[in-house]
């Protein structure tokens, strides 16, 4: 079942089938404006990167950092932009606190 009044949600495979199999909702879909893509996905797979990380959860953060270099990496591949790679975290992942 899906909660009442889900709103501007972008539609994964899951979702999408679940309202197709659903045939007693109303419901009201757009397209994803090119202008408004970015941020509109951006959020989403901040969403989802975040589960993931948790997912891979350790004592020690190796795993979560590989995870989000293989993202940056990809990124990189995708864009054909290598200033992305200089985004990947450090080996030992720190924190700039102040400067």
């Amino acid at each position: 079942m899906l909660p009442e009044g889900l709103y501007e949600q972008v539609i994964s495979k899951a979702l999408g089938k679940k309202l197709s199999e659903n045939t007693e909702i109303k419901y009201n879909v757009a397209p994803i404006d090119n202008v408004e893509a970015p941020y509109i996905l951006s959020r989403y797979i901040a969403e989802i990167v975040e589960k993931g990380l948790m997912q891979v959860q350790s004592n020690n953060i190796s795993e979560q950092l590989s995870l989000a270099n293989k993202i940056i990496s990809a990124i990189t591949e995708v864009t054909g932009d290598d200033e992305f790679d200089g985004d990947s975290v450090e080996e030992k992942p720190r924190q700039l606190m102040a400067v």
